[in-house]
């Protein structure tokens, strides 16, 4: 319903009580005034009397008049404009709180290693021997993180092995390279986190004993029927060289009838040969005598 109502009222009637058609007023003259979106107003009811000249019946209109209410919006939208800068600076705030927390969670359940020095590669190294073998080292004071390593031989990617982590003092044996076989070969190994290392390798050296001699205690030589006529307590020295295409040797060792005896370094006078001197046992006249000597690559052969 509109919210202006006009109820109208017949306040009189003829005397043979035939009531007259009502007359609805011209309501405009009653319009409501303008009234402020600040308060709550009340309807207002106007009364207005008018006369029928040819009837001389008065005719009496009331109208209640409910004023609108008007509700003023700023067009300017600052209000809401600013609610919702509002909203959306705490949604980012609430964001990098969250990534915050956990950035920092990350931070704190992974292993810290401090990456602000350069590994030591003369204490962290690689090393490849000559059948192939790699191992890595950690000589350094620091534990080192895992990595890998690529291992080159003549210049050519030949396998790549999983480095793991090493503490101080550690090592790990990480597999074997194919090389050459009875070759001379060069060999590089290159953390894919630090470290660069080569080396190389000539042909294996070959080496040999000497025969074994047997000489007095002045340097005769005796042959081996002489060592059946010597007696007990006779001494004898026995002596034994080699040969190398590589290297040097540093000591030798006798095993005589069966009995290893001590190492020796001292030399036959003149010569490479070392020697050990004997004492002849009593009821001791046949003699077996087996020797090594030691190849600085090859060891004892």
């Amino acid at each position: 319903m509109d919210p202006t109502t006009a109820t109208t009222e017949n306040q009189s009637s003829t005397p043979n009580g035939v009531g007259f058609p009502s007359a609805t007023a011209d309501m405009s003259a009653f319009a409501a005034p303008a009234v402020s979106s600040d308060d709550s107003p009340s309807p207002v009811t106007q009364v207005a009397s008018q006369t029928d000249p040819s009837s001389s019946t008065q005719t009496t209109t009331s109208a209640t008049i409910t004023p609108e209410t008007v509700t003023t919006t700023s067009s300017s939208g600052s209000s809401s404009g600013g609610s919702r800068r509002r909203i959306i600076m705490i949604g980012l705030v609430l964001v990098l709180a969250v990534a915050g927390i956990a950035t920092g969670t990350f931070l704190l359940s992974r292993p810290q290693i401090d990456q602000s020095f350069a590994w030591d590669c003369t204490l962290y190294r690689f090393e490849v021997d000559q059948s192939g073998s790699v191992t890595a080292l950690n000589g350094s004071v620091r534990d080192l993180p895992a990595q890998q390593v690529d291992i080159y031989i003549n210049g050519e990617l030949s396998v790549t092995f999983d480095v793991p982590a090493l503490s101080s003092g550690d090592s790990s044996v990480l597999g074997v390279v194919p090389v050459p076989e009875n070759s001379s070969f060069t060999w590089r190994a290159i953390g894919n986190k630090d470290c660069d290392q080569t080396g190389s390798f000539g042909p294996e050296a070959t080496a040999q004993c000497s025969q074994v001699k047997a000489f007095t205690v002045d340097w005769e030589p005796l042959t081996t029927t002489d060592l059946t006529t010597l007696e007990a307590g006779e001494l004898v020295r026995f002596t034994v060289g080699g040969t190398t295409s590589r290297g040097s040797f540093s000591a030798a060792r006798f095993t005589i009838n069966g009995e290893l005896m001590e190492e020796v370094t001292t030399k036959r006078p003149g010569t490479d040969e070392f020697y050990y001197e004997y004492e002849i046992p009593e009821e001791v006249t046949d003699f077996t005598i087996d020797a090594e000597i030691m190849h600085s690559e090859a060891g004892w052969i």
